[in-house]
């Protein structure tokens, strides 16, 4: 069996954009938000910036946001 690992560093100039496309991101998927009106929808994903603001000032230096993607995969072989 080999298993490997990689990552990668993602960067995003502006963290609060990045996270408010995800925001938008999530709540268009989610099934509950079909429910909702547009106005509901504003203030939640509004709430998912405002309560991110902290992990996004953690996580962003002089060359913006920036966050870890990785992955293990293992490969058998017979």
């Amino acid at each position: 069996m080999d298993t490997r690992a990689s990552s990668r560093t993602i960067r995003f100039s502006d963290g609060s954009a990045f996270v408010r496309l995800n925001a938008m991101a999530l709540v268009s998927m989610s099934a509950t938000s079909a429910a909702l009106e547009d106005e509901a929808r504003q203030r939640l994903i509004a709430t998912i910036v405002r309560d991110s603001a902290d992990v996004v000032r953690l996580h962003t230096d002089q060359a913006g946001f920036a966050y870890e993607c990785g992955t293990n995969m293992t490969l058998a072989r017979a």
